[in-house]
């Protein structure tokens, strides 16, 4: 026979072949006939079901009694902890606690949940030890010294525990299951106990844990294991309060009333279960994106727990539903959330972390930098310090960016948060070398972590090793094929290395995986923009502008996708608006700085690129797109000022010295640009760079009358984007040769007067090489003509990097 036991429910269901029969805690005589259909009205929503195999009636009898006993013993903590309640409540209270505590299996259970996550501050410890005075009550007396004094070892293992990502369980839900089993089988208990021993038994901790056959049946058990257990062999306790988002110490009961007459039970589940009946309603309306209904049924349980219990207890809820909102992407709902709870509770640091998180998803950085601030004066320790780093990075002040997540890892050595954070700010600030090498150490402590494993395949990518990045980003989607950075990573170095036909199956692959992820739409957008397929980038943009209103890379790529279909004054009103309501975004303001340049208004394009470098002066856009323009306006000497002149490595690297070999090419230093164009074409990994140094070797071998040897480069040109250039650059090369056929060809290729390309230098090569016609230009208006048309998409692929890096 089988059983299914709920201590929470106090039910026990007995299968024996097709007969089913359940008897009740107060009465394991009495069967009574079931269906399976009863299963639901037995069992309810109760978290603790357990199942038995081979068991007599006899048997389940005890698991179920000692089920009963466990589950009573957590809520008459909570009741014992509780400083609203009567005295005489909890004085009968810690007199049941100390009977039940005489079980070493009920003793066991109630500790291992309550070192599960440090006491919340409303508990009454100190009334709850002043119960036992007199050595009247001598377990209960011991087992709440016991936990008072572990409570920063406590802290510090919880704090670990809510650094790992949810990407390496597999998501939210598989870290909470894990959380549970791991609680349950003492994990938390033993590593809190050892660690305040710093760290001396941490080893056998892990040695038993995967040998433990309830833990070794989890996904991913053994890096999770060796990501959170590791950091205590050497680590001396620190004392950071974390704040949790959920409780298994919930304070919801106000008084305990009688349980069928014979035990004492607790109307919190009244409560309770209202409670989640609401946030489970919220979280459907989210899921629909129902969002008005959603307000709605938050105001009425705000209120409703306002009436039933303290503000603490609608601020926890709050910012339970902030996070599924996060989840979903909903971070305007987000911030209304974690806004209502700091107003109920403006000294609570985890609402003010939560508040500054969606900040930061709404690209309000300012605002999320004080919001932190506030946070991390409230206690909320690493979690606000990596926040605020975080937000430093974003605002593009780098320096402290890295200053911050370098404090943060001395304070907090154990924070992966914060090790990940500060290699992701040395990439940010160029160091690659030394990222790769932040990254590797995070992995070498951390092998399952996929944000690690990301980050470094991205650094990876920078760096040109394009190769090692899609060997790294297929290893990262074979072990975590549920992580869709991974999968978007991937794609993107696919898009790198010019298999956009493969990048956009990549894309659409993730799209329709995680049809939330608003980054594998972009990416999917920006890879039609760069097949050309410039009406299929612009629909899927605008879709994503509709689906996240609040996303400014959707905005800022919808803007570019329009300056590329020459819809100039459009594309400048998109970034004129992705400005005015992100007016912190560098790519939005670059974005409208290139446009202007593209526009001819070029004293207001220095004046943008001038304000952007200001602002962000290690962003590469603005100080490339800044170098273009001075070179428009023939202030050469200051346009190479910030353009590397050697030994490029980093791909924005290699973006500079294009540019910087174009600029020397209308300055008329032909063989400098050309030794340039050469190394470029011969060096440079990255294929979609590449492409730019061809049409350049082109241009300059035109200038030198090079006919032939041009229009071979040119047959090599193959991106999608450089076309227009690539095919004015042809109408040149095969009419000088005296192959009107390919130079018609080419011309008929320019009919629809792509933005970029001057129709007077056009229509120039038509009447000079196929209408034999008297030219009215010399070769050195043409040449600086064709050099204009290059230079004025030179900057588009690095703008198309920051908006897939963003």
């Amino acid at each position: 026979m089988d059983a299914m036991i709920s201590g929470r429910a106090g039910v026990a269901l007995l299968v024996e072949g097709q007969v089913f029969s359940s008897f009740d805690v107060e009465d394991p005589a009495t069967l009574l006939p079931r269906r399976p259909a009863d299963l639901r009205l037995l069992f309810g929503e109760a978290p603790d079901i357990e199942f038995f195999e081979d068991v007599n009636h006899a048997e389940a009898a005890r698991h179920l009694e000692r089920a009963f006993n466990c589950a009573s013993a957590l809520d008459l903590a909570l009741i014992l902890f509780d400083p609203e309640l009567t005295d005489d409540l909890r004085d009968d209270t810690a007199d049941e606690l100390e009977r039940l505590l005489s079980d070493p299996t009920v003793a066991d259970y109630l500790e291992n949940v309550l070192y599960g996550r440090p006491l919340p501050a409303a508990t009454d410890l100190a009334g709850a030890q002043a119960r036992c005075k007199g050595g009247r009550l001598p377990k209960l007396s011991a087992t709440l010294q016991i936990l008072e004094g572990y409570q920063p070892a406590i802290r510090a293992v919880r704090a670990a525990w809510d650094d790992l990502p949810a990407q390496l369980f597999g998501g939210d839900e598989q870290k909470a299951e894990f959380q549970h089993v791991a609680v349950h089988a003492g994990l938390f208990r033993q590593l809190a106990i050892e660690s305040a021993a710093h760290g001396a038994g941490v080893g056998q901790i892990l040695l038993r844990s995967l040998l433990n056959p309830v833990i070794t049946t989890l996904k991913n058990h053994r890096e999770i294991l060796g990501q959170w257990i590791n950091p205590f062999r050497r680590l001396d306790v620190t004392l950071d309060m974390r704040r949790e988002a959920d409780e298994y110490l919930g304070q919801e009961s106000r008084t305990r009333r009688g349980r069928r007459g014979k035990r004492k039970s607790i109307d919190r589940e009244a409560v309770l279960k209202n409670v989640r009946s609401q946030k489970a309603r919220i979280v459907e309306a989210m899921q629909r994106f129902d969002l008005e209904r959603a307000r709605k049924i938050v105001g009425e349980l705000v209120s409703y727990q306002l009436e039933n219990g303290e503000p603490i207890h609608a601020v926890k809820s709050l910012c339970d539903l902030a996070i599924e909102a996060k989840a979903l992407g909903i971070h305007s709902l987000q911030l209304d959330l974690t806004e209502r709870a700091i107003q109920i509770a403006p000294d609570d640091g985890w609402s003010w972390a939560q508040y500054a998180d969606a900040l930061l998803k709404l690209q309000r950085p300012t605002e999320a930098l004080k919001a932190y601030e506030q946070a991390e004066s409230f206690g909320t320790g690493v979690v606000a310090k990596n926040g605020r780093a975080e937000t430093l990075r974003s605002l593009g002040r780098l320096p402290e960016a890295l200053a911050a997540y370098d404090d943060a890892v001395s304070e907090h050595p154990e924070s992966v948060v914060a090790k990940r954070g500060r290699a992701e700010a040395l990439k940010a600030l160029g160091r690659l070398g030394d990222a790769l090498a932040a990254y590797d150490a995070v992995l070498a402590e951390n092998l399952g972590d996929v944000i690690a494993k990301n980050g470094r395949a991205e650094t990876l990518r920078a760096l040109g090793r394009l190769a090692e990045a899609l060997a790294a980003y297929d290893d990262a989607v074979s072990e975590h094929p549920e992580d869709v950075v991974a999968k978007t990573g991937r794609a993107e170095t696919l898009r790198s290395l010019g298999r956009l036909p493969e990048a956009l199956a990549a894309y659409d692959d993730a799209v329709s995986e995680h049809p939330e992820n608003v980054i594998a739409k972009n990416g999917r957008a920006e890879t039609l923009r760069a097949l050309g397929r410039l009406p299929e980038a612009l629909a899927a943009y605008d879709d994503a502008v509709s689906e996240y209103p609040e996303n400014v890379v959707a905005k800022s790529g919808r803007a570019e996708t329009l300056r590329a279909l020459g819809r100039l004054p459009e594309a400048l009103a998109a970034y004129d608006d992705a400005v005015s309501e992100h007016p912190e975004n560098v790519i939005a303001k670059t974005g409208r700085a290139e446009t202007l340049r593209a526009l001819g208004r070029l004293p207001e394009a220095l004046a943008a690129y001038d304000d952007a470098v200001s602002e962000y002066p290690e962003n590469v856009v603005a100080r490339t797109g800044r170098s273009c323009i001075l070179a428009a306006l023939h202030r050469y000497d200051e346009a190479l000022q910030y353009l590397p002149n050697e030994n490029p490595t980093l791909l924005q690297d290699w973006i500079g010295y294009h540019i910087r070999g174009m600029i020397l090419l209308r300055m008329g230093k032909v063989d400098e640009a050309l030794r340039i164009f050469e190394h470029g074409v011969r060096e440079d990994p990255i294929p979609s760079s590449k492409e730019y140094f061809r049409s350049a070797l082109a241009v300059a071998r035109l200038r030198r009358g090079d006919f032939v040897r041009a229009g071979s480069v040119l047959d090599e040109v193959t991106a999608p984007l450089l076309q227009p250039q690539a095919n004015v650059l042809r109408l040149h090369s095969f009419g000088a040769t005296g192959d009107t056929k390919r130079a018609a060809a080419a011309y008929q290729k320019l009919r629809d007067r792509p933005w970029s390309v001057s129709d007077e230098l056009v229509e120039e090569l038509n009447r000079k090489y196929i209408l034999k016609e008297e030219p009215r230009y010399d070769d050195d208006w043409i040449f600086d003509k064709e050099v204009g048309s290059l230079l004025l998409v030179a900057n588009q692929q690095v703008m198309s990097f920051s908006l897939m890096a963003a």
